[in-house]
């Protein structure tokens, strides 16, 4: 159950961003969206997994004040895979890394504010 939520939340978080940059483009139709959120997903996942002992190594390294700035490594992570993304599909288009950035900050406050809702 937290899996589809974690899609849907996902899947809307890209809506609201597509919708609000031009250079950011999903095919449209519900099912374009669900497909892009999903590859979304597990690119987000696969990078976060890779990066994992990274993150480790960096809270351990600077004794915990790491963790002040990991949304912003999280808004990055999530621009690298919004750009592997684009890169596996053709149903989504982001066209600078610029734009990635951008967007992966708009997923990143969307699902913030699902998740105060829910």
């Amino acid at each position: 159950m937290k899996l589809l939520a974690a899609w849907a939340t996902a899947t809307f978080a890209l809506f609201v961003a597509d919708r609000l940059l031009s250079k950011m483009h999903v095919k449209d139709g519900l099912k374009a969206h669900l497909v892009v959120g999903a590859l979304y997903g597990v690119c987000y996942w696969g990078l976060g997994l890779l990066l994992w002992p990274l993150n480790a190594l960096l809270t351990v390294g600077t004794f915990g004040l790491y963790r002040y700035v990991l949304p912003l490594v999280m808004v990055l992570v999530g621009a690298l895979a919004l750009k592997l993304a684009d890169k596996m599909s053709d149903r989504l288009t982001v066209e600078t890394s610029g734009t990635a950035l951008i967007a992966s900050g708009i997923v990143a406050l969307v699902t913030w504010g699902v998740q105060l809702v829910f």
